[in-house]
């Protein structure tokens, strides 16, 4: 009769798979900050794939509380840029 607790562990914010795998990409910078209050979908970030600018979203609610790759770093499809810890406020 007890459901499953919530899942409370930071959710990560990942370089999705986009149309060009092989080119390279760049994290353009962070649209927001750490510390800041975040809604699923809020653009977050700016990733740049030959010559386009793509915006990164919130995977989920809640807050950023750590940047792991800064603003103008090159990068991987998959790479860990930073953390969300959940809003899990449905008590």
């Amino acid at each position: 009769m007890s459901s499953s607790p919530p899942d409370e562990r930071p959710a990560p914010v990942v370089v999705p798979q986009l149309d060009s795998p092989s080119r390279p990409l760049q994290l353009v910078q962070w649209l927001v900050d750490p510390g800041t209050t975040l809604h699923a979908g809020d653009n977050i970030a700016e990733l740049l794939v030959s010559g386009v600018v793509f915006h990164l979203a919130a995977p989920v609610d809640g807050v950023l509380t750590r940047v792991a790759i800064p603003s103008h770093s090159a990068v991987r499809i998959g790479d860990v840029l930073g953390w969300i810890e959940p809003d899990n406020d449905d008590e």
